[in-house]
């Protein structure tokens, strides 16, 4: 498991900002944030969340899928997702 520096380090190193990491994880920006900083601690499962985030950030950006206004549309296809997948149930 890497400490709080070594994941700093590592999001560092992948070039992705703290915004990506929350929007390719369960964590919220600011606790990311803290636990760099040291404000927060860290534990099994936000070190994961961290790691996943930021794993998934680097290969979105990779793909050129990281761009400004990323996250947004990304909640707007899951809510097309959502109601496709309604559509549907209601045919059915």
């Amino acid at each position: 498991m890497l400490n709080r520096q070594q994941l700093r380090d590592y999001r560092l190193l992948r070039g992705v900002s703290t915004h990506a990491v929350a929007t390719f994880s369960d964590m919220k920006q600011p606790n990311i944030v803290q636990i760099e900083k040291g404000q927060k601690g860290l534990t099994r499962r936000s070190h994961d969340e961290i790691v996943k985030g930021i794993n998934a950030a680097y290969q979105a950006k990779k793909r050129g899928e990281l761009t400004p206004g990323y996250k947004k549309r990304m909640q707007e296809s899951d809510a097309e997702s959502v109601q496709t997948e309604t559509e549907i149930e209601a045919e059915e």
